[in-house]
């Protein structure tokens, strides 16, 4: 429905003057019974084109100028108070986005074997006869690597000692200290330790060569391979038992003194066996203490090795996976 004219309504009880967002002003006669929506339906079909009026509608709003607030479209002119002589506003709504679908959005992933075979059906097969192209996906040895690591500090210090005034004396000098013997009194401390402890002296300076001339780390290589030594001891004289268990009745007559050798073997067992608990005891103190790598050590029982194992070679070897495996 359109309203053109007021004069077809005989309305005139009151005079309002409706603004355009243009500056173009309207002075129009209404009745107060007039609601806001109708009001600005007559303001559309006058500054714009009639019969777009009522799509236009949900578009512009109505603002009053005296009381400074937009007018509800659902009441009566009485209801938003505005009198004789007042001015509106016609202004345009914010654009209203329409609202999110709560459909959930599909995730885009890579085309499968089939989505790619059914899009490449028409494709002509070529350069198939081309060679592959290698990646470089190979992760490098890490001592090479560090082998051409050192060979470039080298070069390095050489070009920068080239020119020192010093670098004669420092090069006629290096070969006799290479070559001379360490004599070093923290060396020497620490082999006096391990002597101490009961350990062969040329063990023990082999243990600490191992472990960078570190007394705890090199007592600790000492016990692990006493235990694999005692362990290895104890199946061959196991073997030894049961070979001589069944050539006893053949040797006895040519033994001298049998009660002396029974008593031999006895005491040396049971020696064995309190060193063995001693070491055992230990081992597990060490263990309690030790907070293995959590990564080396699950790739180590996927290897197929025994837990204890693993915790003793880590624990000797520093956490180092690749130690652990060679021990």
């Amino acid at each position: 429905m359109l309203y053109l004219s007021t004069s077809l309504s005989g309305a005139g009880d009151m005079k309002i003057t409706i603004i355009s967002n243009t500056g173009m002003e309207w002075t129009v006669d209404i009745l107060p019974e007039y609601t806001v929506e109708k009001l600005k339906q007559m303001s559309l079909s006058h500054f714009c084109n009639p019969l777009d009026c009522i799509k236009l509608s949900e578009y512009y709003k109505l603002v009053s100028v005296s009381q400074a607030r937009p007018l509800s479209d659902h009441s009566s002119v009485r209801e938003e108070k505005v009198s004789d002589g007042d001015e509106v506003l016609l202004l345009k709504r914010n654009s209203v986005f329409p609202p999110k679908s709560d459909k959930p959005t599909e995730k885009l992933g890579p085309p499968d074997k089939a989505t790619i075979e059914s899009a490449t059906t028409n494709v002509e097969p070529m350069n198939f006869g081309r060679p592959a192209v290698v990646l470089f996906s190979q992760v490098l040895d890490f001592h090479t690597e560090l082998r051409r690591i050192l060979v470039s500090l080298v070069e390095l210090s050489e070009k920068l000692l080239r020119h020192h005034p010093d670098a004669k004396n420092i090069f006629k000098n290096l070969p006799s200290k290479l070559t001379q013997p360490s004599s070093d009194d923290s060396d020497l401390n620490a082999l006096k330790k391990l002597t101490d402890m009961g350990f062969e002296e040329q063990l023990s300076l082999q243990a600490l060569k191992e472990n960078k001339m570190c007394p705890r780390l090199a007592m600790e290589s000492l016990l692990a391979k006493g235990c694999k030594r005692e362990g290895e001891r104890t199946s061959d004289s196991g073997l030894k038992a049961s070979n001589t268990g069944v050539q006893g009745n053949f040797g006895s007559s040519e033994k001298d003194g049998p009660s002396c050798g029974a008593t031999r073997n006895t005491e040396e067992s049971s020696r064995e066996g309190i060193v063995h608990a001693m070491l055992e005891c230990f081992q597990e103190y060490k263990r309690k203490d030790f907070k293995p790598n959590r990564k080396a050590m699950i790739t180590l029982k996927e290897m197929g090795f025994p837990e204890t194992a693993i915790l003793d070679a880590l624990r000797i070897h520093s956490n180092s996976q690749e130690a652990a495996v060679r021990c």
